[in-house]
């Protein structure tokens, strides 16, 4: 709060200056005060169009208030003043991808990708791309790359791991999740992912043991509480995993996720007046 007052008591004695108007801005955006943010950030942009770094942030607040045209135009113009630079060309892959332009956005990330040696953002956003297509083997590949370049990532290696999955090498996602835990024995997200392959294999009383064993320490961890509700269906307790996800909508009212799970849970059974009349 301090540098933020500093920087803005600067400001009205030079309006002009873009380094502190950069700070300030990336503050408020850290601060998810993105208006706020984008007030600060346009002005600079009179002052220093080329600044690649001002042009990127200012794109930043105008992606997070849904101005996709607007923040493709900066990093269209971000990406020629930087020759090419991978993660200007990664913001603009996801901003297409936000903007509906999935096969613009896949580019863009693949050639930011390819061109910053497994670049590390291009490669999250390109498997996540991958999984959610269908596209599991392509997936795996990126993966394996990313992995590859950087085996201490445990991100990166969680990531490759849920691919595998995709994919049905449930044992080579074992050993990545195992792996990461050998690192990091508190990584939820492995130990989550560990509990969804014993689910898979039909191991149902190891995958509780496990999301029993995190839920003790937090209690509401969302995708700890969703994959309980998964386990619950599979095991066709229909009544368990709809208390299982009201407690993961409950635990974050402001995560999407939880919400459309429900709602698909309940859209499944038949139940077509209930989302709505919840307003879920």
């Amino acid at each position: 709060e301090r540098t933020r007052d500093l920087l803005e008591r600067y400001l009205k004695l030079v309006p002009h200056a873009v380094g502190p108007r950069r700070l300030l801005g990336g503050i408020y955006l850290q601060m998810d005060e993105v208006s706020t943010a984008q007030t600060v950030l346009e002005p600079a942009l009179e002052t220093a169009p080329d600044d690649v770094p001002l042009l990127s942030l200012t794109a930043n607040a105008y992606s997070r208030r849904g101005l996709h045209k607007s923040a493709t135009d900066l990093l269209t113009h971000a990406l020629e003043v930087s020759g090419g630079a991978a993660e200007i060309r990664t913001q603009l892959g996801l901003s297409e991808l936000k903007a509906g332009r999935a096969e613009r956005g896949r580019r863009l990330l693949e050639e930011a990708f390819d061109a910053g040696n497994g670049h590390r953002p291009a490669g999250n956003a390109l498997i996540l791309w991958h999984m959610r297509a269908g596209n599991d083997e392509e997936a795996v590949r990126v993966g394996r790359q990313l992995v590859d370049t950087d085996p201490a990532d445990i991100s990166a290696r969680n990531l490759y791991g849920s691919a595998l999955v995709g994919a049905g090498d449930l044992a080579q996602a074992h050993v990545q999740f195992e792996r990461i835990l050998e690192a990091d024995a508190t990584f939820q997200p492995a130990r989550i992912n560990l509990a969804k392959i014993d689910r898979l294999r039909g191991e149902p009383a190891q995958a509780r043991r496990r999301l029993d064993a995190i839920l003790a320490d937090s209690p509401n961890e969302v995708e700890t509480l969703l994959e309980m509700a998964a386990l619950q269906q599979s095991l066709g307790q229909p009544d368990a995993a709809h208390e299982w996800l009201e407690k993961a909508r409950s635990a974050d009212l402001s995560a999407i996720k939880p919400r459309l799970r429900l709602v698909e849970f309940l859209l499944e059974r038949g139940d077509h007046k209930e989302p709505a009349r919840r307003g879920c």
